[in-house]
């Protein structure tokens, strides 16, 4: 222990600048979170269910079971701190917040494991660009552009979404794969799966870059790794909800709730225009990531350094051709991040990626960001001009008429941003001389 408040003395001796700019945002960011509690998601899966005994939230919160007994334990803290503790509903509601010392230190306390594992995520990624070569200095830019970035902070201080938790555990999972620790990268990407099911969709990665450097026998020991885990982890929530005589329930709610991305943004691709949807039923996501999938098999080139490269490449396809809600894009942003600094891609790349994903969610997700009418950004409309701007916003996802076609062209420039990425990612792994020898 000793040895490690050594370490991080010697590191912000040296690099006082970056440790000062970490402080400022970090305190930012803490300010932001007490501010902005009115997130219909946050309150849902957050304070809201907070005071829910054990044994309820065990019965019916399925897929979010890991966060919900966080956010019960900090709960339990704050209750028996010494400051009033008046019952949560008549504090916060999907409408109203109500100001005090007490209400404020809730939400705080519920959203500082998000922030906790905000800067572990800017750890992951700078110890991942370490690892590239990267010096430390363009490590530390890499961090520091993932702190502060507006698009995660929207996303995890104010808007309390608990995905940056999926995101630390599957930058964990790279990071350990990198460092050829595969069970530790199994492990830690099966915990990433136990919070959301979304990063099962990168195990084929995990699982062809690993074939290529260990063979089959590496494979079936990931895979089963990761098989395993999960089981286990099922099993035991099986258990518990057959104890309470709610087993049928909890795997009802588990088909409703975390099998949804799969059948629904994923399966079943989206062509989007506010007020309607065309679904594909054929999958048109699928059908790309299926080739793309079979260029790395055939024509990728050889190096583990590339699995960066190819987890952004999938991600990228998903993005661009399935339906997803804001607080999903951020478990993208790390790798757009470090492609940004290890392969000095173009800085309008990064900088058209995000701005034209936020404008077209502002207008689809209008809803979210105005807490329907009753906040800005899920800052409560305290003032007059609050209560405009959020007038104004919150009616765009309703009038297709006028706002439709601005949507469609930020959707559409989204994805012409990610095909680019795309073929970037391809030029710089497909052998081209294995490709042109293929018959």
């Amino acid at each position: 222990m000793k040895k490690y408040f050594t370490s991080i003395s010697s590191f912000t001796t040296n690099h006082p600048k970056f440790t000062t700019s970490v402080l400022f945002v970090f305190i930012a960011k803490a300010a932001i979170s007490i501010f902005t509690p009115l997130s219909e998601d946050f309150l849902t899966t957050g304070v809201l269910v907070a005071p829910a005994s054990i044994w309820a939230i065990l019965k019916t919160d399925g897929p979010y079971l890991l966060w919900i007994l966080l956010v019960k334990g900090t709960y339990t803290i704050w209750q028996v701190l010494p400051v009033n503790h008046p019952p949560v509903e008549s504090m916060v509601g999907f409408w109203y917040f109500i100001p005090s010392f007490s209400s404020q230190l809730l939400i705080f306390m519920l959203k500082a494991p998000l922030l906790a594992f905000d800067v572990l995520c800017a750890l992951a990624i700078y110890k991942i660009a370490f690892w590239y070569g990267g010096s430390q200095e363009r490590s530390l830019i890499a961090s520091m552009l993932w702190l502060a970035n507006p698009y995660a902070t929207l996303i995890t201080e104010m808007f309390g979404a608990y995905d940056v938790i999926v995101v630390f555990f599957f930058l964990l999972s790279v990071y350990c794969f990198l460092k050829e620790r595969f069970p530790q990268s199994a492990i830690a990407l099966t915990v990433s799966i136990c919070f959301k099911p979304y990063p099962l969709i990168v195990l084929p990665i995990f699982l062809i870059i690993l074939m290529r450097q260990k063979g089959l026998k590496g494979v079936i020991k990931f895979a089963l790794t990761t098989l395993i885990l999960t089981s286990a982890a099922i099993l035991a929530v099986a258990i518990y909800a057959w104890r309470i005589g709610s087993l049928i329930d909890m795997f009802s709610y588990y088909s409703q709730k975390g099998s949804a991305y799969f059948i629904g943004f994923i399966l079943e691709s989206y062509t989007s225009r506010i007020g309607w949807t065309i679904p594909i039923q054929i999958g048109t996501t699928m059908v790309f990531a299926v080739i793309y999938i079979f260029l790395m098999i055939e024509f990728w080139g050889q190096e583990k350094r590339s699995i960066l490269d190819a987890l952004l490449g999938l991600c990228l396809i998903i993005f661009a051709f399935s339906y997803w809600h804001p607080q999903l894009l951020l478990w993208i942003l790390p790798l757009i991040t470090l492609d940004y600094i290890l392969n000095k891609t173009a800085r309008p790349y990064p900088l058209i990626f995000v701005s034209t994903a936020f404008l077209f969610e502002l207008i689809y997700f209008s809803f979210y960001f105005t807490s329907h009418g009753n906040s800005l950004f899920f800052i409560p409309n305290y003032t007059p001009e609050l209560t405009g701007l959020s007038n104004l916003i919150y009616p765009l996802y309703k009038t297709p008429y006028w706002i439709g076609s601005p949507a469609i062209i930020l959707r559409s420039v989204f994805v012409s941003v990610c095909v680019c990425y795309l073929i970037k990612i391809l030029i710089r792994n497909i052998n081209m001389l294995k490709a042109c020898a293929r018959p």
